[in-house]
């Protein structure tokens, strides 16, 4: 028997707890529990957290659009019900996770997984963030964490923003979400837990949840929960990719505890700076062709960006680099293998079938900022570029094949040291969400004026995170600009803004 898309109903009867009201499941209730790969296992164990950011110049629609984002996650959940779940570590010897949730994700679950939050900070206006970039550094996590994530008593932290150990004992939530009504504006912030769902992942839960708050009131039937079983015989579909892999000799992203690493680029604790690096997309266009020609083979527009943010933040550090006696650096990239596995998985499949490349470079190939141009960039450039074309799907079967010997995959870490040290990783959210369009009462109409807006912008709160990257989500086409945080040591930031404004490379620089 199947239901119909909700009308949409008073939206304070799915607002969802006030401040301090943590997830639970009630675990008297009938539960299902979601399997997990060992590529899961392996994920660094914490929360991906994004701030999907809309105009909303009428707050009296607010009741609407929270009860339309209300009735279109239910829906999503009837697909993905594991989202309404929990996580817990149920061994810490093997770093086993069990994911638990209800065999029935209904309306009162669902208050408790999205909330509603008014905030009247005139810091967070709509209007005044345009203006100012949309700057992570006026978007804090004591404002915008969800409230069911909040003091969360098996969390580490009071906003999920660090590693979640599990050390308390606690089941912590799969996701959690709230809608934070700003003057003018709609900031809506998903927290997803890496040891679930990847970042490909992230952008099918978007596209679902914003797809369902286009079909309400249309008379669309509701599917019925997934099946476990379904859910299940995916991620163990995922594991046969270990049977008969291939043994790689050289497995250079890996680490266990006890490896050598690069000593610390400093030895007393630095004041770090964050900021929002934006840059036209004509300048990485041209960047692109001109280390193609200079190459002798195509270099993409996101390995022509990568190469060239890793070479200002390398060049910006070097002085701490050599100081140390470290000869080299290394770039690190999320790497998604889904076209690789081709039909093996369904199309909406969340979990994670991304893992680290790694690539290294001797320091003396780092160009100086006097040869911050194609010339200087480009054998780096072709380093990347050739290390990702020996990606296959052989490559990523042997990665299994590895974490599969692991006693415990959590303690197997990627061989890049970013924090203090002399590397970068970065990873592309360039296609998560920013082209979905969302049936939001309250935030902008299409020309035949039905509701339907995509975000503004898609950020993360503000977060000092040394080294790591991310190119933030965009639109398609080539009017879009490409935006990446970044976050270096103070001098090591003043040094890479210098040379970024000298070779007029970057467009505008904003607060992060």
């Amino acid at each position: 028997m199947l239901n119909k898309y909700p009308q949409p109903v008073d939206a304070s009867k799915t607002s969802g707890p006030s401040q301090g009201s943590p997830y639970t499941i009630d675990m008297t209730s009938a539960t299902e529990i979601l399997d997990l790969t060992r590529l899961d296992l392996a994920m660094l164990r914490v929360y991906v957290r994004q701030l999907l950011i809309f105009p909303f110049p009428d707050k009296s629609l607010g009741d609407h659009a929270g009860a339309v984002l209300a009735a279109g996650l239910l829906a999503t959940l009837k697909q993905f019900p594991f989202l309404a779940g929990t996580i817990e570590q149920t061994d810490p010897a093997d770093g086993a996770l069990t994911v638990r949730y209800p065999k029935d994700v209904d309306s009162k679950l669902l208050s408790k997984l999205l909330t509603g939050n008014a905030l009247d900070n005139v810091e967070l206006s709509y209007e005044s963030l345009c203006e100012a970039g949309i700057p992570p550094a006026r978007l804090p996590a004591n404002d915008l964490c969800p409230f069911a994530m909040r003091s969360h008593p098996g969390l580490d932290d009071t906003y999920a923003e660090v590693l979640t150990t599990f050390a308390k004992g606690q089941p912590i939530p799969v996701f959690a979400a709230q809608m934070n009504f700003v003057p003018g504006g709609l900031i809506l912030s998903a927290y997803t837990h890496h040891s679930v769902i990847d970042g490909t992942g992230i952008a099918k839960i978007y596209q679902v949840w914003s797809e369902c708050t286009r079909r309400l009131g249309t008379g669309t039937p509701i599917p019925e929960q997934v099946s476990a079983r379904s859910l299940n015989g995916a991620r163990h579909a995922l594991d046969t990719l270990m049977e008969g892999a291939p043994t790689a000799e050289d497995l250079p992203e890996f680490c266990s505890p006890g490896d050598q690493v690069p000593p610390p680029l400093r030895n007393a604790r630095v004041k770090l700076s964050a900021k929002l690096l934006i840059f036209l997309p004509s300048t990485i266009s041209t960047l692109a062709a001109s280390l193609s020609k200079i190459t002798g083979q195509r270099i993409s527009n996101f390995t022509a960006l990568a190469s060239f943010v890793w070479c200002q933040a390398t060049n910006a550090r070097r002085a701490a680099i050599e100081a140390k006696g470290i000869e080299k650096t290394t770039l690190g990239i999320a790497t998604d293998h889904r076209k690789r596995v081709g039909s093996l998985l369904p199309d909406d499949y969340l979990g994670n079938v991304a893992n680290a490349m790694v690539v290294s470079v001797p320091l003396s190939s780092i160009p100086t900022a006097e040869n911050m141009n194609a010339d200087g960039i480009a054998p780096v450039a072709l380093a990347l570029s050739n290390a990702l074309a020996e990606i296959d799907l052989d490559w990523f079967r042997s990665r299994l094949l590895e974490i599969s010997k692991q006693k415990n995959p959590s303690k197997l870490m990627m061989n890049c040291h970013t924090m203090n040290g002399p590397d970068i990783f970065i990873t592309s959210w360039q296609h998560i969400g920013a082209d979905d369009v969302w049936a939001i009462p309250g935030t902008a109409k299409t020309k035949d004026r039905k509701w339907g807006c995509k975000p503004t912008a898609i950020r993360k709160p503000h977060n000092l995170w040394e080294g790591g990257m991310q190119i933030l989500p965009r639109r398609k086409g080539d009017d879009a600009p490409y935006e990446i945080p970044l976050c270096l040591e103070e001098g090591d930031m003043e040094r890479a803004l210098h040379s970024l404004r000298e070779g007029n490379w970057v467009e505008r620089v904003v607060e992060a």
